[in-house]
Parts: structure tokens; C-alpha cells; sequence
């Protein structure tokens, strides 16, 4: 029995030395070992000690069979019922197959997002990296600076540049104004602002009056906030039987000035006006006045007033001639201000007030040169009006607030003929 099976096993190809071969002919020989047995005849006998051995040997062949002998020719050809359950295996491994195909595209997807994400991370680990290296160079840095700053010396700051305040200042209010001169010498100006005042109050008058100030010749200036009101309070003086003796009047604008430099010492007043009407054709029908001079080191600084219809064409002509010389010029500003206290407004031969020092504004006797600089204009503006002015400064600093202001309201009331 065992030569036949091995002999039928020859006819599948490549069925010798496999593991299927190797296990039919064990399980041959122990099927021969058990029949030469003493118990041969009970054995021959027994139908399940025959299927020990014969049901391993039909697995073993049906294995073989199907594993040497392609799909296509195990196809089943019995019952419709072992057909269908053939389709069915077959749809299985085809989905099998299908699952199989999706799983290797997912993969290959996971594998890609893996790599990008792989790259991201080491550009923000770089980055991460480069952040860390710049906060410990900025930390290095900040441990060299010293603990502390040392306060600069006095040389230090004065080796600066200087700075330019700069500050803005809020324009003046608009003030109009009404000149009220007693036509007597016998009242003063005291006199006409308690009379003023006494009349206002008793009519009492729907006008806004800023503020009342003491001017020449005894009279007052009445400062309003429109002309409709300077025309008013004027229509109700000049009706007003106890102001006969007054002069009502609107103040006219200054002349504009012109400051000429470097003029030989031995003109006077009257040379001056003489040179320049005879070198000069624009003074021929008048319209000149010199005013006064101002001594330099080495000569005099004159200023002189014109009509306002000539100021346009001196300033754009830009120099006039003296004989035979001609002589720089510019725009003058006048501002009156004390050398005697230092305020704005009045000048030393008009002054009630004792001598003070220019910086800090004391009447004390000190040390004038180390102060500390304090401005007696801008304190006095802050108090009456709030103004907010620095007041660290000398009262002749250039860029003063109260003095920007001063020469900002003699502008506005000089006439310059445009």
C-alpha cells in the first residue's frame, strides 16, 4: 500500500522532497508498523483505528492536489449550491484584494503627510533654535551694561546741542479796542476807569469786556471781543452827557518799521532824514520818519517808519541808499520791554518798579550769573490768564512764550499795506 501511494505521489511534479510528500511517507510507515504488530488482526478489525491513519493521508493528498493543480482546474462542476459557495469566496478574495490596494494607497498617503510634517518640525526646531541663540546673545549683552547709568556732568550737558523749546502757543484772542481820553488835564487814568466802570455797571451793558488797561495822556483801553460791541459801547459814550469832556475813538494801526544796520556814527537824526530823501526816489512825496538809533561796537543801528503803502515796495526792493552807500535792512519789530524789571509793555522811564535781575527776576542782591532763570512775564501771564507758559527761562529768551506773543499782537496791530 505505501509503494503504491509514493509511486502515484511521482506523478505531481516537484511533489518529491516537499513537506507534503515527507508526511505521507511518515504517516505510511507508522500505518505499516502498526498492521506488523502483534495486534494486527484487532486492528485489521477496527474501522476507527483505520481512520486515524487514512483521514491524515486524504488531507494530505487533497492539500497537495489543490496546491499542484492550478485555480481554473479545481473549478467546482457539482450542485448549484457548491457553485455558490465558490462565487462567494471568490467575491471574498476580490474584496480582500480591493482592501488590500486601499490599505497600500493609505499608506503611502500617511507616509507622505509623515514626511511633510517630519520637514516642518525641523524648520521650527530651527527656528526655535535660532530664537534661543538670539536671547542668549541679547542677555549677554544686557549682563555687560553697567548696573547703572552715571548721571552726566555739567560739561557733558553743555557739550550738547541745545534744544529748541517746543512748545506751541494757543494764539491771543482777537481783541477789539476803544480809546477813552479825558480832553482836561485834570482827571488821570485812574479817574477815567472808575467813571467807565461806574457806567458799565449801572447800564448794565450786554458787552464783553476782557479787560481794561491804563494808556498815555490819561486815558484807558477798553479791550472787547467784537467791533459790533466797540461800535455799541462808542454810540453810548458819545450819547452820554457826563463823557463830553472825553474823546471816544478807535486806536489806528502802527506804522510798519524797518531797522537799518551798520550806519556811520556821525549821522544824527536829522542827517539820516536829510541823506535818505535825497538818495532815495520812493520819499519824494514824504512818507519817512526816523525814529531812533541803537548803538554797535563799531556804529549805529537806526530805525525808521513808513507810510504803509511804501512798506511792500521797500521790503521787495530790500535795501535803501545812504549818499553814496547802500544799507542793509530788515523788518522791525518793536517791542517795548523794561530794562529796569524786565516786563513787556513799558519802558524803564515809565517803570514803578525796582532794578531785577533778567534771569531769575529778584529784586535780591545776588549772584546773577549762577540763578536759576525764572520769567517774570510768563509768571505773570500763568496768574492772570492760566496760560501754562514754562517759566524756567530769562525774560529776554528768544523763544519766550509771552514775548512770542507780545510780538505777535504788535504785528497784528501794525499796518503793512497788503
Amino acid at each position: 500500500m505505501k509503494a503504491s501511494l509514493l509511486a502515484f505521489l511521482q506523478f505531481f511534479p516537484g511533489a518529491a522532497g516537499t513537506d507534503e510528500y515527507l508526511k505521507m511517507e511518515a504517516t505510511l510507515s507508522a500505518f505499516e508498523n502498526c498492521l506488523q504488530t502483534a495486534d494486527a488482526k484487532r486492528l485489521k478489525g477496527s474501522s476507527p483505528m483505520l481512520m486515524e491513519f487514512l483521514t491524515p493521508i486524504f488531507h494530505i493528498f487533497s492539500d497537495l492536489i489543490v496546491k499542484m493543480t492550478p485555480s481554473s482546474s479545481i473549478s467546482p462542476t457539482g450542485p448549484s449550491e457548491d457553485r455558490s459557495v465558490y462565487e462567494q469566496i471568490r467575491d471574498l478574495e476580490r474584496q480582500v484584494a480591493l482592501f488590500e490596494g486601499k490599505l497600500q494607497e493609505s499608506q503611502r498617503c500617511f507616509d507622505s503627510i509623515i514626511s511633510s510634517l517630519a520637514s516642518n518640525i525641523e524648520s521650527t526646531v530651527s527656528c526655535v533654535n535660532d530664537l534661543k541663540s538670539s536671547m542668549e546673545h541679547n542677555t549677554d549683552t544686557l549682563a555687560s551694561l553697567p548696573a547703572t547709568i552715571a548721571k552726566p556732568s555739567y560739561a557733558q550737558v553743555a557739550s550738547l546741542p541745545a534744544n529748541v523749546s517746543n512748545f506751541t502757543i494757543a494764539p491771543p484772542p482777537s481783541e477789539k479796542i476803544l480809546l477813552v481820553r479825558p480832553l482836561e488835564s485834570k482827571a488821570d487814568s485812574s479817574t477815567t476807569r472808575n467813571k467807565i466802570t461806574s457806567f458799565l455797571l449801572n447800564k448794565n451793558l450786554p458787552f464783553r469786556i476782557t479787560r481794561i488797561k491804563n494808556i498815555n495822556n490819561d486815558g484807558i483801553a477798553i479791550c472787547l471781543t467784537t467791533d459790533e460791541d466797540v461800535n455799541k459801547l462808542s454810540q453810548e459814550l458819545s450819547k452820554n452827557a457826563d463823557f463830553a469832556s472825553f474823546s471816544v475813538s478807535k486806536p489806528t494801526l502802527r506804522k510798519p518799521q524797518f531797522i537799518l544796520f551798520g550806519v556811520n556814527s556821525s549821522y544824527n537824526k536829522d542827517s539820516i532824514t536829510k541823506a535818505l530823501l535825497l538818495k532815495n526816489d520812493i520819499f519824494k512825496d514824504g512818507g519817512l520818519e526816523v525814529n531812533f538809533s541803537m548803538k554797535s561796537k563799531s556804529s549805529n543801528n537806526w530805525v525808521i517808519s513808513v507810510n504803509p503803502y511804501l512798506y511792500p515796495v521797500i521790503k521787495d526792493h530790500g535795501h535803501l541808499y545812504l549818499n553814496f552807500e547802500r544799507v542793509r535792512m530788515e523788518t522791525f519789530i518793536s517791542v517795548m520791554q523794561c530794562s529796569t524789571c524786565g516786563s513787556l509793555g513799558h519802558t524803564r522811564n515809565h517803570c514803578p518798579n525796582t532794578q531785577a535781575c533778567i534771569r531769575c527776576s529778584s529784586t535780591d542782591d545776588h549772584d546773577r550769573t549762577s540763578c536759576n532763570p525764572r520769567c517774570i512775564n510768563c509768571t505773570t501771564q500763568n496768574a492772570r490768564f492760566r496760560s501754562g507758559f514754562p517759566e524756567n527761562h530769562g525774560c529776554r529768551d528768544k523763544n519766550c512764550p509771552a514775548l512770542i506773543q507780545f510780538r505777535k499782537r504788535t504785528i497784528d496791530r501794525t499796518d503793512y499795506g497788503r
